[in-house]
């Protein structure tokens, strides 16, 4: 822009020098248009671009990783617009790896659609960001508004390989520890008690209460049953890009495994920073996906803390038993036991 108001000023000299040396009428009314000049262009421009609006979009926001992708850009406006172009300043973001950024550059002429590859070598929450948006007036000297959009999301995740966990066991322990079964109820497993305030009348076992004293309290048959065993998977969240991506992957086929033989779990990360551990409950495929996406958007950094590999795991909302399994960058393991790396 500033060379075009170089070249306009340059040409109103030219237009004074030649009013001044040739008095005419000619001369007068060549002034004037050139001191009309930028105004007319401002007011031919601000009508027939009015309502532009910049539009990203694409075919799918879950993309899969290494496979190619494009988000399609449309400066849309009146037909009055035609051939007119604009300078995009685009800014693309990996928010799982933030030092990946780049900023890109694009020329886009209106209601025109243009194409642009997106990066999916690496996992992540891609954010496609336009900045700035140069668009002018006919003759270049003032700057036209443009609507720019909100950033557009993609979830980059890495593609589904359920057969890398299938021969591992990772069925639930036996002989655990039994505990007194909420709401009482029938079952194989029970103990002996005397009663105590509070409890359920149904559950007195009235035939060993007959042959009690009068003055004892009455018998309480308690159902027992094995204290479930957590499975927790956990992983380091830092290291280098290549490296996380393949925990991922893994991630996602140990995930289709568990989930495909109805064995939940819970994941468990620490932030690199603080340390602060980060809890998912995944028992479903849809609690799968909003763990994904907050997985995703959470930077990882080269170095940081992990979840300590020989502390014990105490998971929120749950005692007893804690089957840990710590996911890394290497091949399949062995059956899944406590503390196993995988």
């Amino acid at each position: 822009m500033v060379k075009s108001w170089l070249a306009y000023l340059l040409t109103l000299l030219c237009g004074v020098a030649f009013y001044l040396f040739y008095p005419k009428p000619l001369s007068f009314y060549t002034l004037i248009l050139l001191l009309a000049l930028p105004l007319l262009s401002l007011g031919l421009a601000r009508f027939s671009l009015r309502r532009l609006r910049l539009n990203v979009s694409c075919d799918a926001h879950v993309l899969t990783k290494g496979d190619a992708a494009f988000a399609v850009l449309t400066l849309q406006g009146p037909k009055t617009a035609a051939g007119t172009a604009a300078r995009l300043t685009l800014r693309l973001d990996n928010r799982l790896y933030p030092q990946l950024g780049e900023k890109r550059t694009l020329r886009l002429a209106c209601n025109v659609p243009q194409s642009l590859e997106l990066p999916t070598g690496h996992c992540g929450w891609l954010a496609l960001t336009v900045q700035a948006c140069a668009l002018t007036d006919w003759l270049g000297l003032f700057p036209i508004p443009v609507k720019l959009p909100a950033p557009a999301l993609f979830l980059v995740w890495p593609r589904e390989n359920p057969d890398v966990f299938a021969a591992v066991d990772l069925t639930p322990a036996q002989g655990l520890p039994l505990r007194p079964r909420p709401g009482g109820g029938p079952g194989e497993d029970y103990e002996l008690r005397p009663y105590r305030p509070g409890d359920a009348v149904t559950s007195i076992h009235w035939k060993l209460t007959a042959k009690q004293p009068e003055d004892a309290d009455p018998i309480l048959r308690e159902t027992l049953e094995p204290l479930q065993e957590a499975l927790a998977v956990t992983y380091d969240h830092f290291g280098p890009p290549d490296e996380i991506d393949a925990v991922l992957a893994r991630l996602e086929a140990l995930e289709r495994h568990l989930i495909d033989g109805q064995r939940p779990f819970v994941l468990c990360w620490a932030d690199p920073a603080s340390g602060a551990l980060t809890y998912y409950d995944i028992d479903c495929p849809d609690a799968w996906q909003r763990c994904c996406r907050a997985l995703a958007e959470s930077p990882a950094p080269l170095e940081g803390q992990g979840v300590p590999k020989d502390a014990s795991l105490s998971l929120p909302g749950r005692t007893g038993a804690v089957r840990r399994i710590h996911l890394t960058a290497e091949g399949p393991g062995p059956s899944a036991s406590e503390g196993v790396s995988l």
